[in-house]
Order: C-alpha cells, then sequence, then structure tokens
C-alpha cells in the first residue's frame, strides 16, 4: 500500500507540473493596458446641409444624395484621416466625433436624411462654430480641416458667415 501511495503521489504532482505549464504557455494576461498609436493623418469635419432644400431633384437622385457620393469618394481618397460628421440647417449636430473608424462614419452619413435635422433654413455660421470645437489644437497645426456641404441657401448674413470663418482660419483650421 506504502508504494501504491507514493505512485499516486508523483502521478499527481506531475499532473500539476503538467496544469500549470499548460496555463504558463497560454499566457494568462489581467489589469489594463494601454497602447498609444499615433496617426500623421488630417482631422476633417464634414459639414452638411441637410435642410429641406437638399430634397430637391435638380441634381437627381437629390442634391443630398450627390453630396453624400462626395463624400464617400473623399473618405475613400483618405483612408489614414480622422472624419466628423456635422448636420446643419438652422442648427448644427454633431452626427459622428473624428474617427478612422470608416464603418462607423458611414452608417452616419448614409442615415443623414433632412428628418435629422427637422428644421427649416440654413446656418453655415453654426456648422462652422460647431465644426471649429470638434477640431481642437494649436495654432500652426495644418492638419485641421472643415469641408462644407451645401446648397447655398443660406439665411444669414454675409457678416456672420464671414466672422465665422475668419475664426477657423486664425485657429488654423484650413
Amino acid at each position: 500500500p506504502f508504494g501504491a501511495r507514493l505512485g499516486l503521489a508523483r502521478a499527481l504532482r506531475l499532473m500539476a507540473v503538467l496544469v500549470c505549464c499548460g496555463i504558463a504557455f497560454a499566457g494568462p494576461r489581467w489589469g489594463i493596458s494601454r497602447t498609444f498609436a499615433q496617426s500623421t493623418g488630417v482631422d476633417v469635419v464634414v459639414a452638411m446641409d441637410a435642410s429641406l432644400s437638399m430634397m430637391a431633384t435638380d441634381a437627381a437622385p437629390t442634391r443630398l444624395d450627390n453630396a453624400k457620393d462626395v463624400v464617400r469618394q473623399l473618405r475613400a481618397a483618405s483612408p489614414n484621416d480622422r472624419f466628423a460628421l456635422l448636420a446643419f440647417a438652422d442648427h448644427s449636430y454633431v452626427l459622428s466625433p473624428p474617427t478612422t473608424d470608416q464603418s462607423a462614419f458611414n452608417m452616419y452619413l448614409n442615415n443623414l436624411d433632412t428628418a435629422t435635422v427637422g428644421v427649416r433654413g440654413s446656418s453655415m455660421s453654426e456648422a462652422i462654430k460647431e465644426a471649429i470645437t470638434l477640431l481642437p489644437g494649436k495654432r500652426g497645426d495644418s492638419s485641421r480641416v472643415i469641408v462644407l456641404l451645401s446648397d447655398g441657401e443660406d439665411f444669414e448674413t454675409a457678416h456672420e458667415l464671414v466672422a465665422k470663418a475668419e475664426q477657423a482660419a486664425n485657429a488654423g483650421i484650413t
């Protein structure tokens, strides 16, 4: 009986060693690890007019659909850039913060329609103002851009629009 117990003890120890080796080989990890990725792309805010006039069919199928196609082409040509999406009419609304995730950006772009904003009129200066808040950075950083897509039907004074454009330029935003 003593020899049988000794053999059983060895077998259990060998089994424990093999289990521990298997666990070590699997490389379990716990805790939090942070990885920072640095990219050299440009931050682009696309401000799209979503007013009712964008549903006009003078540019088939609609002005809004044509603008979406332009944005898709721009996005495809700039895979390393971070894109944000704003919809505006009388007010502007952030639909997507700056992201490199093309599928998320495309989802918001595809779902953009005039009901997203739900008001009449267009205020490009509001869109520029909101875009500036999405593009933090220091002066002289030329990697920040606002792309404004509209049919040009604007219900504000030229002075308001020029003032916001100058504010963006003074912040180093193209």
